[in-house]
């Protein structure tokens, strides 16, 4: 989870899927451009990832 966030990352079990690691990155950033923040878990199931964005 400490590098979920980050551009091209890809756990190791699916690197062999496709995807270029990029949709957190671009769900971090976009958060962060209205002054908000991304985050993720994992909840024993999968992830789960939240973004809080201010009122």
């Amino acid at each position: 989870m400490p590098k979920a966030f980050d551009r091209f990352a890809c756990a190791e079990a699916s690197r062999t899927s496709p995807g270029s690691g990029l949709g957190l990155a671009f769900v971090a950033a976009v958060a962060a451009s209205h002054g908000g923040t991304a985050r993720a878990e994992n909840t024993g199931q999968g992830a789960a990832v939240s973004v809080d964005i201010p009122c």
